[in-house]
């Protein structure tokens, strides 16, 4: 009887599940839920992503946390291939600095370190010490191979102990496009037409998008990936946006993309770092063939024009004439 239950769930029609909205964000969950769900040939679920040809994508330098081990694993992508498509390096770590009342100080925050029983001591060792090493640095190995920009991986075969915990540096849009020919050719529905309407059902289900091109996508499953337009969760549903930006006040970015022929700092450091300016704070991304940087800033005490004129007095003088892109948003979450 289990048996013929599993064949009978195997014969039902398949669920479909809508994307909307594309990016790293939208193909992240096409690729994703397409392997969890259709391996081993079983087609449980019809995924389709509609995009809009009329949004530009936000094309910032990415970095990201281990968890992004776990969707290349899932989707099954070959971590060398992966970092040829996307310009990526290592993370295995952030570089905090000038976040000590601007007094130049630094720190690292590890992804990788080690527990010597059980029971967890080192935050109370550190403590009861002289403290005249970092705390990072006694509890990880990663500070110190930062400092020496060293990657997380051996070129040869590993013998440092139990491996390192790293993340990437990526460029997101080759990610994303990347991610689409994983999915589409595994047979996920890609439309690129504007999504001009959306029906929602008397108990206030989504029912189906309608296009520009006189589409109507229906679906069992919705996911709003369109970003801070939030199409779906937001104009359509009407989900209450619960506001934090008394607590959070960087509201926008500055950002911009330093070409390593335009200027090579001399190295592509396997970290993240974040440094604290009068309004905010930067992050520092290095790619295979640039650095992205970002100025995070509240514009309650800084226009558009002084934090651009800060984040390149912060790089240097050959960042002058370099192009910058506001980016602003909101701080915050949905209530549900």
């Amino acid at each position: 009887a289990a048996v013929q239950q599993k064949r009978a769930w195997l014969l039902m029609k398949p669920k479909k599940i809508a994307i909307v909205g594309g990016g790293s964000s939208g193909w992240m969950a096409a690729a994703y839920l397409d392997a969890a769900l259709n391996r081993r040939g079983n087609k449980l679920v019809e995924i389709c992503l509609v995009e809009s040809p009329d949004v530009p994508r936000i094309g910032v330098g990415e970095a990201t946390v281990p968890s992004i081990n776990h969707i290349l694993s899932v989707i099954g992508i070959d971590e060398f291939e992966f970092l040829k498509r996307v310009d990526g390096t290592f993370k295995q770590a952030i570089k905090y600095v000038n976040w000590g009342n601007n007094d130049g100080s630094q720190y690292y925050h590890p992804f990788n370190r080690v527990r010597t029983n059980p029971i967890d001591r080192g935050g109370l060792n550190w403590l009861m010490s002289d403290r005249s090493t970092p705390f990072a640095h006694t509890v990880s190995a990663q500070p110190a191979i930062c400092d020496a920009n060293l990657s997380p991986l051996m070129a040869g075969p590993w013998d440092f102990g139990p491996p390192l915990t790293y993340a990437f540096h990526l460029n997101a849009l080759k990610f994303a496009d990347y991610l689409c020919e994983i999915a589409t050719a595994r047979g996920v529905k890609h439309i690129i037409d504007h999504v001009t309407d959306v029906e929602v059902t008397e108990q206030g289900a989504i029912a189906a998008v309608k296009t520009r091109e006189g589409l109507r996508v229906e679906a069992d499953l919705f996911i709003d990936c369109t970003g801070f337009s939030a199409l779906l969760i937001g104009k359509a549903l009407g989900v209450d946006w619960v506001d934090c930006s008394q607590w959070l006040l960087c509201d926008r970015a500055v950002t911009m993309h330093i070409p390593y022929e335009h200027h090579y700092p001399g190295r592509v450091r396997p970290y993240t770092t974040a440094t604290a300016l009068s309004a905010g704070w930067t992050w520092d991304i290095p790619l295979q063939d640039k650095r992205s940087l970002g100025y995070v800033h509240s514009s309650a005490f800084l226009s558009e024009d002084q934090a651009e004129s800060e984040l390149k007095k912060f790089e240097g003088a050959h960042a002058d004439g370099l192009e910058t892109r506001l980016v602003p948003f909101r701080v915050g979450h949905r209530a549900k």
